[in-house]
């Protein structure tokens, strides 16, 4: 073993010595990782320059208020450092022209491009280049598929969407092979290839949900038209939880035109009569299938566009809800700015007396029984009278059980009064009796149980053709179906509809 003895004076050295090395290293950290912040562009402008060059970033996604950076050209070049908070799209913009980039934090790559002819033999070099040179090459092989408006113009002219898709198919097909085939795909980064993967996906996905509703749209009838549900089989419940695929745009089409789609198939394809029952229809569809980023984006991009269409009380029932899921208010603060009016105007006797706006109000589901804790067979008939509101569960679902602490919050809210008008029904699709009652006392359920055996196989699931679970329905007092997907316990919305049913 060897001991090594210093000076007070070397000591001292080594002392200064070690502290210049750690505080080099914590400078040269945070150069780093302010680098990594931001990316640099550059470019060589050929032609006419013009007098600026512009990066837009829509964070949010709405193209209103799009973060934008504008770079005074000296000459014929330029050099911009841009924030960039994680890897995504940014556009460039050179006069009427523009180029979709994919920029990552830390790139640094230039530009060289014609001005009039930037999709006409434009080129990248430098870190991050390689990502885009391949968007260049795949927007120009691909452009008619990625142009909305040509995609509409195929959409009204097909004979059927049988048509439709066999091309959309076939397309897809050829994008995929196009990118898989791609000579230096290899060096591709993670970030990037989920991108283009999902660019690719749901470009595809978007403009076929998006055929029966913009065809709806263009005709007289009364109903939309349906799409073949093998069409849609591809579909998953992984597609409403991407956030990542936020910044694309095409999945924010999918968002929109499958929500839409949704909420006209509860409705039983019919088209909606006033903008106030479109709207809530649209909210629960986007709730049941989305996670908060899509599902918030969807509510206020709805109602950005509509909010001079929309009655009063149901768009600030669901600006409401946007507001307790909208943390940063960005959505709200945009809302409030050009919704204002709608908002704060005063109401309307008639509004004031607006019935529930539910889902397709259907004919009472008669035939259908369950079996009581007691061994008691009911019927819903048996509650005629009262308002119910449904609860189909099962011991395994783990989603049904984060609702009942709501479920239990949501019943307190009501009056002794109230209470007696209302039956809150849970009807299990448990396989196993002993599984249900366990669970019952184990999580403290309360409300009237009732089981239906055979998990997807049940009776409840055949009758009231549930595929997913939990899931949620308000029967009136008459007896009929008021909303055949209604809002979870915890959604505060679902107070008032019951209210609202308590009071007709």
């Amino acid at each position: 073993m060897m001991i090594y003895f210093f000076t007070a004076k070397a000591l001292r050295r080594k002392v200064f010595f070690i502290s210049v090395i750690f505080f080099a290293s914590l400078c040269l950290c945070g150069l780093n990782a302010f680098a990594q912040e931001t990316a640099k562009i550059s470019g060589i402008v050929k032609g006419v320059p013009p007098q600026s060059i512009m990066f837009k970033q829509d964070l949010h996604y709405l193209n209103i208020k799009p973060d934008l950076k504008e770079v005074l050209l000296d000459g014929s070049d330029f050099v911009s450092e841009i924030k960039i908070a994680q890897a995504g799209p940014v556009e460039f913009q050179c006069n009427d022209e523009a180029l979709q980039l994919f920029v990552e934090p830390g790139d640094d790559f230039s530009i060289e491009f014609i001005v009039g002819s930037i999709n006409k033999g434009t080129t990248f070099k430098g870190k991050g280049s390689l990502h885009n040179q391949f968007l260049y090459e795949f927007y120009n092989t691909f452009k008619i598929e990625y142009d909305t408006a040509e995609t509409k113009a195929k959409i009204l002219g097909v004979t059927s969407i049988d048509e439709f898709e066999i091309a959309l198919y076939n397309s897809r097909k050829k994008q995929n092979d196009f990118y898989k085939n791609y000579k230096e795909k290899e060096n591709f980064s993670p970030a990037f290839k989920l991108f283009v993967e999902n660019l690719i996906r749901y470009n595809y996905l978007g403009s076929l949900v998006s055929f029966p509703i913009m065809r709806g749209n263009n005709s007289a009838n009364t109903v939309v038209g349906a799409l073949p549900e093998i069409m849609l089989s591809e579909v998953t419940a992984e597609d409403g939880k991407n956030p990542t695929a936020m910044q694309g745009r095409y999945y924010r089409l999918f968002v929109y035109y499958y929500t839409i789609y949704s909420a006209s198939k509860n409705n039983g394809f019919n088209k909606f009569t006033d903008q106030g029952t479109s709207l809530e229809a649209k909210y629960k569809a986007a709730h049941d299938f989305f996670e908060t980023k899509a599902f918030t984006y969807f509510l206020a991009k709805f109602m950005l566009e509509n909010c001079g269409k929309i009655p009063q009380t149901p768009l600030k029932r669901v600006y409401n809800v946007l507001a307790t899921e909208d943390k940063e208010g960005f959505y709200t603060s945009l809302i409030n700015e050009r919704c204002g009016d709608a908002l704060n105007a005063e109401v309307k006797k008639e509004d004031k007396k607006t019935p529930p706006i539910m889902v397709g109000q259907k004919p009472a589901p008669t035939g259908f029984t369950a079996k009581t804790l007691e061994g008691k067979i009911v019927s819903l008939d048996d509650f005629k009278g009262k308002v119910v509101y449904i609860d189909f569960w099962a011991s395994w679902c783990g989603p049904c059980r984060q609702q009942f602490p709501f479920a239990k919050a949501l019943q307190e809210k009501f009056t002794a009064k109230e209470k007696k008008k209302i039956v809150f029904l849970y009807i299990s699709i448990d396989e196993n009796e002993e599984s249900w009652r366990s669970a019952i006392e184990k999580m403290e359920i309360h409300g009237y149980h009732t089981i239906s055996p055979g998990n997807w196989s049940s009776e409840a699931c055949k009758f009231f053709k549930i595929s997913s679970i939990p899931r949620y329905m308000l029967i009136d007092k008459s007896g009929k179906i008021a909303n055949e997907n209604a809002p979870r316990p915890g959604d505060e919305i679902i107070y008032n509809d019951i209210i609202q049913l308590l009071n007709q």
